[in-house]
């Protein structure tokens, strides 16, 4: 009976150690793995002896999981996100090369990120979805003119809308468990050597109309002391005086206007000395 019972607690013992010694191989197995809010993990299973292999139909969604260390896991954020691309030198319907940059911004659907990664991979944009969109956006660009890139809003929003359905039609085509939230056109601009042209010919129009401006200053200048010494001759014939005579006629007429300006000053005093044939106001102003 001893004997028995010492062999059953022998026994008890050995199994629980055992599955303590299972356990934490088990845990030395394991690893926990967290999604953050706003990402999904998905798995991808390796197991050595026994189970599937491959991607795991259920991501991990904002909180943790424990994992076999076999299992790997990929990263995905399933809010929108934004892709920029460039373009450079473009050239338009009337053959003006411009630089523009347009995006877009897509959304993973929410659940759907092992589909994803199992069909498309981790670069299914770069794979999938940036030479469809490069070409749509080409292809509505070669359509309008330099000058309707540059500045006509109306026609970069109808690009706009006309490239988000055609994007989304072919991402629903090919199964793509993706969203099209956005697709945003920039304002063009000139490539630099245009740009240079541009401003070297703005630079020289703007001197030619100076020197227009200002030729005409001259002319309408020249024109009225021209015509003022027309009227000045047409007087003089008129009023049958010689030059000498005329000339102390413009002489007092100039003093004249010089008293006028001065003689509502109470500062000012205005003394007319006469001699000579002629009279000669002085002028005392006090400041």
């Amino acid at each position: 009976m001893k004997f028995e019972s010492h062999s059953s607690g022998v026994f008890t013992f050995g199994g629980t150690a055992i599955f303590i010694v299972i356990g934490i191989l088990l845990l030395g197995w394991m690893f926990r793995v967290t999604a953050e809010g706003g990402e999904e993990l998905v798995l991808t299973a390796k197991p050595i002896l026994f189970g599937k292999e491959g991607v795991l139909s259920e991501p991990v969604s904002a909180g943790s999981e424990w994992v076999s260390w076999t299992t790997s896991s990929t990263r995905y954020v399933i809010t929108p996100k934004r892709f920029d691309e460039p373009f450079n030198d473009l050239v338009s319907s009337d053959k003006i090369p411009v630089d523009f940059n347009a995006y877009l911004t897509i959304q993973i659907k929410k659940g759907l990120t092992p589909v994803l990664h199992e069909n498309f991979g981790a670069n299914w944009y770069k794979n999938n979805v940036q030479d469809v969109f490069r070409t749509e956006v080409r292809n509505f660009a070669k359509k309008l003119s330099g000058s309707d890139l540059i500045s006509d809003a109306d026609s970069l929003l109808d690009g706009q809308q006309q490239i988000h359905s055609n994007m989304q039609n072919y991402i629903d085509s090919v199964n793509l468990p993706l969203l099209v939230n956005r697709v945003v056109i920039g304002k063009a601009q000139p490539n630099k050597a245009l740009q240079d042209e541009i401003d070297r010919t703005a630079a020289q129009s703007q001197r030619v109309k100076t020197e227009q401006e200002r030729k005409k200053a001259e002319d309408a200048r020249l024109n009225a002391e021209k015509a003022k010494a027309d009227a000045d001759r047409g007087y003089i014939v008129q009023s049958q005086m010689n030059i000498d005579q005329y000339l102390m006629l413009r002489s007092l007429e100039i003093e004249r206007e010089k008293i006028e300006l001065v003689k509502n000053n109470p500062n000012a005093k205005v003394l007319l000395m006469s001699g000579n044939g002629g009279v000669m106001p002085t002028y005392d102003v006090k400041n």
